[in-house]
């Protein structure tokens, strides 16, 4: 997305939920979504009380969540984005 100007990063993205004037530019700032999965894991042995058979298990979860942070879009005092824009999903307002 360098190189993108700013009317089309707020048609694309729209509205920023704030914006800081900065000696190199504008920070226009956006809330960016991130998933995460986590595998968890059990195991074990457990005994059966009336026969005393004994039975192996092992399970796997995974955990997803998702988390949100706000981050910024840098742009030039021309009004061009002249970084990355970060990883993530914009969540538009």
């Amino acid at each position: 997305m360098e190189g993108m100007s700013r009317n089309n990063l707020r048609f694309y993205f729209g509205e920023p939920t704030r914006i800081v004037q900065t000696p190199r530019g504008e920070d226009w700032y956006y809330r960016f979504a991130f998933w995460h999965a986590a595998p968890t894991s059990d195991s074990g042995t457990t005994i059966d009380p009336a026969t005393g058979e004994r039975s192996n298990y092992a399970s796997v979860i995974l955990d997803i969540s998702k988390d949100s942070v706000e981050m910024p879009v840098h742009l030039s005092p021309d009004g061009f984005v002249v970084r990355p824009v970060p990883e993530g999903r914009i969540i538009k307002n």
